[in-house]
């Protein structure tokens, strides 16, 4: 079957590159030859995270590793573009394509960039990636492992192109008991699985102090008793479902306050259009302006102008709906405001946070819908009923705290594998 896989990869091999667009000297290889007086005398801790959702999952880990082995450099290899652009922020050394898993790329990757130890994380299992590094006797550890219902059928029916691969991986840290089983269902050692929790749990959340809380809603001017609906990091087109919920909201809540936080800043007008279009009144957390029943003090809407207090803003939340989630790009931080012991709601598209999302459900901490109908509806449910809202938000906040620590037990995973001395 391993023979099979490599042939399907020649044969395959233009359309590939195609499909991925960027970087094909780099996925071959090529430019890598070029920087290896980069790479040479250096000991080098090699992550891999596919794209945005790892990258982001791995980000305390990256801290964690420069912090406690300040010796190493950490080299980042993703697959998309966008996985790229946020892991530069991450790595003081640099950040590469993943080389395509064909025998003699990947061998010769790993010669020139001479790794300590390969990180890779969740369910990147390459098979030659993973061969050809014990052949070079690198270290080869996975953390946040994670197999997926979906995926764990296509891996058994698979079981023979992955078994040996799996063999030469050193440790497995995974999610959750239940990927520690199914690692094993597919080749994977026992001896070397073990369970270390979900890395996005430690994406980190800076609670504000109750002066800076408080501060802030005076300054909004939203009283304690106001409920108060916080839609944040809202998208291109996702505004329009959050104000026909909100409409429908306030025909079974009158006093319930929005504030909306787009993404991106340049969306406010298209924001303030859809706000005039709906007849609802605005002010902006800035310049107080105000359009629409310019004769009423009643502030329907906030929207939120400005950068850096959306944590603010979840913290004088009632209840919190997050952006990113009702169009496909894979969604944000679902997890900041169930730290601050809030109730959260999100739309279908959670691929970046789709773990954290699963447990979060579990716990009746999030709720997960796919219309503006149905996000009015459990809206309305939890303002009418504060006391049930309120206690699972802080359910889901000790869940959230009892979850974090992952990133520092891979980290001491990955230093159990690393020699003490060169």
């Amino acid at each position: 079957m391993h023979l099979l896989y490599n042939l399907l990869l020649y044969l395959f091999l233009i359309p590939i590159l195609c499909y991925l667009r960027h970087g094909a000297f780099q996925r071959l290889g090529f430019s890598l030859k070029r920087s290896q007086n980069i790479f040479k005398g250096k000991k080098i801790i090699w992550v891999h995270a596919a794209s945005v959702g790892e990258v982001m999952g791995i980000s305390r880990m990256v801290m964690e590793l420069k912090a406690n082995l300040p010796e190493y450099s950490i080299l980042i290899s993703t697959i998309t573009a966008t996985g790229t652009d946020i892991a530069r922020k991450l790595s003081a050394m640099g950040v590469i394509y993943l080389p395509l898993d064909l025998p003699f790329v990947v061998k010769r990757a790993l010669r020139i960039i001479n790794p300590k130890i390969l990180v890779i994380t969740e369910t990147e299992l390459w098979p030659n990636l993973l061969l050809q590094a014990k052949k070079q006797g690198i270290k080869v550890i996975i953390v946040n492992g994670r197999i997926s219902e979906k995926s764990i059928s296509r891996y058994q029916r698979l079981k023979g192109l992955f078994k040996k691969p799996l063999e030469q991986v050193d440790l497995f840290c995974m999610q959750t008991e239940l990927d520690a089983k199914r690692i094993g269902s597919i080749g994977a050692p026992s001896e070397k699985i073990m369970v270390t929790g979900s890395a996005k749990f430690d994406l980190g959340v800076t609670i504000p102090s109750l002066e800076t809380i408080k501060r802030f809603q005076k300054e909004i001017e939203i009283t304690d008793m106001s409920p108060i609906i916080v839609a944040g990091s809202i998208r291109e087109k996702e505004e329009c479902v959050i104000l026909d919920a909100y409409q429908q909201i306030r025909q079974q809540v009158p006093d319930a306050v929005l504030i909306i936080a787009p993404r991106h800043l340049q969306r406010i007008e298209y924001i303030k259009k859809a706000l005039k279009k709906r007849n609802l009144s605005y002010s902006l957390r800035t310049r107080r302006e105000k359009r629409g029943k310019e004769e009423s003090k009643e502030k329907t809407v906030i929207i939120l102008d400005t950068i850096g207090e959306l944590l603010l803003a979840y913290a004088v939340s009632s209840v919190a709906v997050v952006g990113g989630t009702f169009v496909p790009v894979g969604g944000h931080n679902i997890i900041e405001p169930v730290a601050l012991g809030k109730m959260v709601l999100f739309g279908p598209h959670v691929n970046n946070y789709q773990e954290a999302a699963s447990m979060l459900i579990a716990t009746d901490a999030a709720i997960q819908v796919s219309s503006a109908s149905e996000l009015s509806d459990k809206i309305t449910y939890l303002l009418k009923n504060p006391d049930e809202m309120s206690q699972k938000g802080l359910s889901g906040k000790k869940f959230v705290e009892e979850n974090q620590g992952a990133s520092m037990r891979n980290v001491n995973a990955i230093k159990g594998l690393l020699p003490s001395s060169f």
